[in-house]
C-alpha cells in the first residue's frame, strides 16, 4: 500500500477525528468541571437559616449538596484532563502513522526508481505531534 492507498488516508483521517473527538470531550469535561459549583443555590434554598433543630439539619444537607457537587467537579476535571492527555497521545499516534507512511511510500519509490535505498537511510520526518481541536 501507498500513501496514495485512499484505505490508508481514511485510516488516519478516522484516528485524527477519534483523537478530535476524545479531545473535545476531555474540553468538554474540564469545562463543565467549573460550572458544576453554580448549581449551589446557597444556604437560604436549602432553609438553613431555621431555627432549632430543622435549621440545623438544613444546613448539614446544604453541606452535604455542596461537598457532592465539589466532588463531582474534581471528577469532572480528572476524567477531562485523562481525556485531553489520551486525545494528545492519538494525535501523536495518528501523526507518527502519516509520517511512517510517507517514509515507507518515498522508500517504495525509490526503490522502483532503482535509486538503493532502504529504509535505514532514508530521512524519515521528524517526531511531531498532531493536535486538533474542532470548534463546535
Amino acid at each position: 500500500m501507498t500513501s496514495h492507498d485512499p484505505s490508508r488516508k481514511q485510516d488516519v483521517l478516522g484516528l485524527v477525528d477519534f483523537a478530535a473527538e476524545v479531545l473535545y470531550a476531555g474540553d468538554t469535561l474540564v469545562g463543565a468541571s467549573k460550572v458544576i459549583g453554580g448549581f449551589d443555590p446557597g444556604e437560604k434554598a436549602f432553609a438553613a437559616d431555621a431555627p432549632g433543630g430543622f435549621g440545623e439539619l438544613c444546613r448539614h444537607l446544604h453541606g452535604q449538596w455542596t461537598a457532592a457537587l465539589d466532588a463531582r467537579a474534581e471528577e469532572a476535571k480528572e476524567q477531562g484532563d485523562r481525556l485531553v492527555g489520551i486525545g494528545g497521545k492519538l494525535g501523536k499516534v495518528a501523526a507518527d502513522y502519516a509520517d511512517t507512511d510517507i517514509t515507507i511510500a518515498t522508500d517504495i519509490a525509490r526503490a522502483g526508481s532503482g535509486t538503493e535505498s532502504t529504509l535505514l537511510d532514508t530521512a524519515r520526518p521528524p517526531a511531531r505531534s498532531l493536535t486538533v481541536r474542532p470548534s463546535r
